[in-house]
């Protein structure tokens, strides 16, 4: 059996010790570390459970404010603001409305008749198409050119054409009708202003 000196005995055992040492403070560090991790852990699902909530309850908001624009609530707000809210369907059918009247405006109208008739002192028939009480044409677009507004006893008035014969705005007005205009009717002015069509006749 091999002989071991005390002094080489002495440096194992102080090796042996050293090596526990660095066990135990690695066995801390590790343990210490998956301690924090649990906490975090914990910390992350609190987190995602509070965030899952809040996302809900934006989403309940959402849901509840936007899928039901028709609530008072909403309405009341709107107003509010000078606002007011129309149908999908009523703006969708404005829309074809409109580009049906485009179709129109280009087949029948003449952009230089207003200039020529109001500078005459004649009869213009134009063929009146809505009255409001709020104004529904704010930018009248170039494509518009024959669309002229009035405003008149509180109300504004929107009314298609200038013809200086009547059986021109009654063939604009059968038109208007078949697209959707049920209220269309002809109305006559002179120097710009409008004028009862009896006295015309």
């Amino acid at each position: 059996m091999p002989h071991i000196e005390e002094k080489d005995l002495v440096a194992m055992h102080d090796q042996i010790e050293h090596s526990e040492k660095t066990l135990n403070e690695f066995k801390d560090v590790f343990y210490g570390e998956r301690k924090k991790t649990e906490v975090l852990k914990k910390q992350r699902s609190i987190f995602m459970g509070i965030s899952f909530l809040f996302l809900l309850f934006l989403l309940f908001v959402i849901f509840t404010n936007f899928t039901n624009p028709t609530s008072p609530n909403n309405e009341s707000h709107l107003q509010d603001k000078g606002l007011k809210l129309y149908e999908s369907v009523y703006v969708d059918s404005l829309e074809n409305k409109l580009g049906e009247f485009n179709k129109i405006n280009q087949d029948f109208l003449d952009p230089n008749m207003l200039q020529d008739k109001v500078a005459d002192d004649v009869v213009v028939y134009a063929v009146q198409v809505g009255a409001f009480e709020e104004r529904m044409v704010s930018t009248p677009s170039e494509s518009l050119i024959n669309l002229k507004e009035f405003q008149e006893n509180g109300f504004y008035k929107y009314a298609i054409g200038q013809f200086d014969n009547l059986n021109e705005a009654q063939r604009l007005r059968k038109e208007l009708l078949k697209i959707g205009f049920s209220d269309a009717f002809i109305a006559s002015y002179k120097n710009g202003k409008r004028i009862k069509i009896e006295e015309v006749l």
